[in-house]
């Protein structure tokens, strides 16, 4: 268990704290057959190049827009001119996803009415009807929250730290309750627009907040302030996560006419993978027996590599913001 763990925060220092391999396409119907599109691939996933999008052989590209890199992401527009035969009722393929967490997530917005897709390895087209069923809206945004969750290795480490700092089942429970309902708080009202915050300034403190528990993890024998109030602590510092799962749920986009509903079941798939988190330490610890009780007693070793990591996405995160 120890070991695996170790591994694990290494893996986690090596990585950026929110890597996507999702890419983005934008329809949007702007007179007759003429389309709108915006492709966006991420940067960072060296698989991308390999994915093409085929789109309804009567639609021709043109009026190319210069490539641009912005945000992580290179980003191409251009013009689909379907003709008299539009777009609608035409499909949309990806070919070359080569990993699990590759996807394109398509939305097509015509007049008032909008729909959404996820193409993945298993389901690697969408058929243009402009509309969205709710079995498959439900479906494809809570996978999105279980994948983000599970790839966001800034929150998973922030959970890892309450949990070795807290030593009774009510407190911890107690402290992750507090936890999910404050990201649900600030995610939904960032998503609805009464909270705007520069998401650099809100990944900084992110670092910031898990270089905090860590310092408290090595402070063992020190009754500090998350020692006695662990869940009002996590409500605080929750408030800074549910900031930074809106920007990616921002980038992802939502449907105008199923607002309520596909944050709903984001949100769900980010609890889901949270819990799936925690299942999945606490069946290595009770693998790991006596070394897993002897990790949760004397947590230093581990509390002082989660702050080399978060020392380290602090400096970055806070370097970014003046660069």
């Amino acid at each position: 268990m120890p070991r695996l763990l170790l591994a694990w925060l290494c893996l986690c220092g090596a990585l950026y704290a929110h890597q996507s391999a999702l890419s983005y396409l934008e329809l949007r119907v702007i007179e007759g057959g003429r389309i709108e599109a915006v492709f966006k691939k991420p940067l960072q996933d060296t698989h991308a190049d390999a994915m093409r999008l085929h789109y309804p052989t009567h639609c021709l590209q043109n009026h190319y827009a210069p490539l641009e890199a912005r945000e992580g992401y290179a980003i191409s527009r251009f013009i689909l001119d379907c003709g008299a035969r539009g777009i609608a009722g035409g499909r949309i393929r990806s070919e070359g996803l080569q990993r699990s967490d590759q996807g394109v997530m398509v939305r097509f917005e015509q007049e008032a009415r909008v729909q959404s897709a996820l193409l993945r390895q298993n389901t690697p087209f969408v058929q243009l009807d402009g509309e969205t069923t709710q079995s498959v809206l439900f479906f494809d945004y809570v996978m999105l929250g279980i994948e983000h969750i599970l790839l966001g290795f800034d929150h998973l480490l922030f959970v890892l730290s309450l949990l070795l700092l807290i030593h009774t089942t009510k407190a911890l429970l107690l402290a992750i309750t507090a936890f999910t309902l404050s990201h649900s708080l600030t995610l939904s009202l960032s998503i609805l627009g009464y909270v705007d915050l520069n998401i650099a300034y809100v990944e900084a403190m992110i670092a910031l907040s898990i270089l905090f528990l860590a310092r408290e993890l090595i402070l063992q024998a020190t009754p500090t302030l998350t020692k006695r109030y662990p869940a009002w602590i996590a409500f605080v510092l929750g408030l800074l996560h549910g900031l930074g799962f809106s920007s990616v749920l921002r980038e992802i986009g939502l449907p105008q006419d199923a607002l309520g509903f596909a944050l709903l079941s984001f949100n769900l798939g980010i609890e889901l993978g949270q819990l799936l988190f925690i299942a999945t330490l606490a069946l290595l610890a009770r693998l790991a027996g006596p070394l897993s009780m002897r990790l949760r007693r004397e947590p230093q070793v581990v509390a002082a590599l989660i702050g080399v990591i978060a020392g380290y996405w602090s400096v970055e995160r806070i370097a970014s913001i003046w660069l």
